[in-house]
C-alpha cells in the first residue's frame, strides 16, 4: 500500500509541475503569448485546462494511478486537473505572482 501511496503522491507531483511550467513560468511564457496571439485563446493560462490534457496525456503513456483505458485516461484528466486547480489557488494564496 504504502509503494501505490507514493506512486499517487509523483503522479500528483508531475502533473501539477507540468502544469506550472506550461501555465505559469517564465520559460514558457513567449509560447503561451505566441498561442494567444495566433489563436486568441488564454487556453494555456488556465491551470484546470492545462491540469485535464496533462492528465490524460500522462494516461496515455501509461503514467497514471488509475488505468490506461480511455475511461481511466478520462478519469486520471479530471482528477490532474483537480490536483493542479488546488495547486495552483494555494499558490496564489501565498502570494506567488511570478514563477
Amino acid at each position: 500500500m504504502a509503494a501505490y501511496d507514493s506512486r499517487l503522491a509523483l503522479w500528483a507531483l508531475i502533473v501539477f509541475g507540468l502544469t506550472t511550467i506550461i501555465t505559469q513560468s517564465k520559460l514558457f511564457r513567449p509560447v503561451r503569448r505566441l498561442f494567444q496571439e495566433v489563436t486568441g485563446s488564454t487556453f494555456l493560462q488556465c491551470p484546470m485546462c492545462i491540469g485535464f490534457w496533462a492528465g490524460v496525456g500522462l494516461a496515455l503513456v501509461r503514467i497514471t494511478p488509475i488505468d490506461s483505458t480511455l475511461w481511466g485516461a478520462f478519469l486520471s484528466g479530471c482528477a490532474s486537473s483537480a490536483v493542479c486547480w488546488i495547486g495552483y489557488v494555494v499558490l496564489v494564496r501565498l502570494g506567488a505572482k511570478d514563477l
